[in-house]
């Protein structure tokens, strides 16, 4: 809860600081070239994921590739500060993999989230139909879907003429305690910079997750994505 709170007003100074600096701007004559009438931009998202997972509960795990898809919402003021939300779907997850003398097994998280940015950030304009936006906030993400995928190679028999033949396991990502399942409710602070040209956007952005998603208090397991977006404005 405290990183919660402190993430929270990390945030808030950072929305107070840059309206401080851009009510002092919009006094000189210089910002008047670069004034936006402010107002809502809607779009469309839709880019790679590069996840993982940090902490002791994440030891041996390996970065993924997933996915994310939804739509944003800016509003945007005169002064060129924005708020940003939306809402998205975003596959999640990490990997490992080992092998003994019996068989190749691998192992992979794939969580589904629905999640919720709500950023404040600052927009430069480069060029007539040419901006760059930078912006920070925290993010509210629920689990919906998921499992943990177990799969075995045994293509030789062992020393003895014996054919292990297991067969491919999973369980639900999310779930109690007694299941296994991790906690589905995720909370984080992430930044993200965006190049938009005309109705168009190129977006880069990390997430770190601040809540333990596992049940183990002693290992905790956290999200961290890195991730590229391509938009579209309307």
């Amino acid at each position: 809860m405290r990183k919660v709170v402190k993430a929270t007003l990390f945030v808030l100074a950072l929305f107070f600081i840059g309206m401080n600096a851009n009510a002092q701007y919009a006094s000189s004559s210089s910002y008047s070239s670069n004034v936006t009438d402010g107002g809502w931009r809607l779009g469309l998202k839709l880019g790679p994921n590069f996840a993982g997972f940090t902490g002791k509960g994440a030891d041996g795990l390996n970065g993924r590739v997933g996915v994310h898809a939804g739509m944003f919402a800016e509003y945007v003021m005169p002064t060129n500060l924005f708020i940003q939300t939306g809402l998205e779907l975003t596959l999640k997850g990490a990997k490992y993999s080992y092998s003994d003398r019996y068989e190749d097994v691998k192992v992979t998280a794939n969580p589904v989230y629905l999640q919720v940015p709500i950023h404040v950030g600052c927009q430069l304009m480069l060029a007539d139909n040419m901006n760059v936006n930078v912006h920070v906030g925290p993010y509210l993400a629920y689990g919906i879907a998921g499992k943990w995928k177990t799969s075995y190679d045994d293509d030789d028999d062992d020393d003895y003429g014996y054919d292990y033949d297991d067969d491919d396991e999973s369980m639900k990502f999310f779930g109690s305690e007694e299941d296994g399942g991790c906690k589905a409710f995720d909370f984080g602070l992430g930044f993200g910079i965006d190049l938009d040209i005309s109705l168009f956007r190129l977006g880069l952005g990390y997430d770190a997750g601040l809540v333990n998603i596992g049940r183990d208090g002693d290992y905790p397991m956290r999200n961290r994505n890195f991730y590229i977006t391509l938009g579209y404005k309307f």
